[in-house]
């Protein structure tokens, strides 16, 4: 087992690696043109949103003796996280927030920074339901404490795995305004595709790390396992998902463009 896990730190340090470099191709893209017009708005302030969400529950899931204790007691083994997946998580935020930043302070030619009305209603609705979250934990607890045959109906393992699905949600949502940006421009001009091949290879390391450290807790693969872990599993599978369409989009624009300048210079 002890090989195991050593193969098992490795896969979680390469895909940490790859999902870390990908965040800085769009940067110095960006900073190359001296534009964003190649990034969708909405895609990166929903990206942000969901890494917060990411963070808070890798964070309660890590270090909240009482999320470890709950979820050992439901499933039989501790959450299959460790704190290279923080670490991942935590450097999303920061690069985002460079990005963000390349949107308003750094001299590079302007744009319209406008959020569509759906992106305003999905920020409000998360924020909004993360209080909700939060105040139903306090309800819960004081119900519990004058009754005290009463069980907590909403409790922090629960938020934590809530703030993990709202996260696979939003990288859901994301992705589409950027679709569509790149399908309204027909061109992916400004828009890295290293980015997205670092991220085919860091969701299927991802993926395998998972699969591994689930074998080594329970000595067999079990897909309820890797439900149980559904945060991580299904973050994985989201990434693999549109990273197929964004290099779909590649192809068919690439494609494109090659025959437009065919034309031009026949």
């Amino acid at each position: 087992m002890s090989v195991l896990r050593g193969v098992s730190n490795l896969l979680g340090v390469l895909y940490v690696t790859a999902w870390c470099v990908s965040f800085y191709p769009p940067l110095l893209l960006n900073y190359r043109l001296q534009s964003t017009e190649g990034l969708s708005v909405d895609f990166i302030f929903l990206n942000m949103l969901g890494y917060i969400c990411l963070v808070s529950s890798m964070c309660l899931m890590l270090f909240n003796s009482e999320v470890r204790t709950l979820y050992y007691e439901q499933h039989g083994y501790e959450p299959l996280l460790t704190k290279i997946d923080l670490v991942y998580s935590v450097h999303g935020i920061l690069l985002t927030s460079v990005s963000i930043s390349q949107l308003f302070c750094w001299g590079f030619k302007s744009r319209p920074i406008v959020l569509k009305r759906m992106t305003k209603v999905i920020i409000t609705v998360v924020i909004l339901s993360i209080f909700a979250m939060y105040s139903s934990i306090g309800t819960s607890r004081i119900h519990s404490l004058k009754d005290s045959t009463s069980e907590e109906k909403f409790t922090l393992l629960s938020l934590a795995l809530s703030l993990s699905y709202m996260k696979i949600i939003m990288s859901l949502i994301k992705y589409f305004p950027q679709l569509l940006h790149n399908h309204k421009r027909k061109s992916v001009l400004g828009f890295s595709m290293l980015t997205i091949f670092l991220d085919c290879t860091g969701g299927t390391l991802s993926i395998a790390q998972l699969f591994l450290d689930g074998y080594i807790a329970t000595g067999r693969l079990s897909w309820d396992m890797m439900i149980s872990n559904g945060g991580k599993l299904w973050l994985s599978f989201v990434t693999l998902f549109f990273d197929g369409c964004f290099i779909y989009q590649w192809l068919k624009f690439e494609k494109w463009a090659y025959k437009e300048h065919e034309k031009i210079s026949a």
